[in-house]
């Protein structure tokens, strides 16, 4: 079973500013994974073609993947009787989520449209169904 606690996320989209003001806003989501520090390499939030909304973050081995129904600031629960999901693939590509067994919350903050941004904090337990 993998417990997975974020106690953070941030993904800015943004690159560049005017000439002199440039900024470095490299898109972010970290966290603990099983007492591990987790931080992605890229990260990334789109719309689906359901309408629901996918948060990700991506290292060269590991995929984290949360699944909202809408961009509006509020808590989602993830888990058993809930469309929203978390799950998390490994290097050895064993899938764990909460759908249908795990548990856990997605809590948006901020999710600003105009300037790619996504603040919040989540955590969650995910299984590998059958498995664990």
């Amino acid at each position: 079973m993998k417990r997975l606690l974020m106690p953070l996320f941030t993904i800015l989209l943004v690159a560049f500013s005017a000439c002199e003001d440039i900024q470095d806003n490299t898109p972010a989501m970290q966290g603990t994974l099983d007492d591990v520090f987790f931080k992605a390499n890229d990260a990334r939030a789109s719309e689906t073609l359901d309408g629901d909304f996918l948060i990700q973050g991506i290292t060269q081995d590991e995929t984290l993947t949360l699944k909202v129904p809408s961009p509006q600031q509020g808590t989602y629960t993830l888990g058993e009787g809930s469309a929203n999901y978390a799950s998390f693939e490994d290097i050895e590509g064993n899938l764990f989520t909460t759908d249908p067994n795990g548990s856990g919350k997605v809590e948006i903050t901020r999710w600003d449209t105009t300037e790619k941004v996504v603040d919040g904090t989540f955590n969650f337990t995910a299984i590998i169904p059958g498995v664990d």
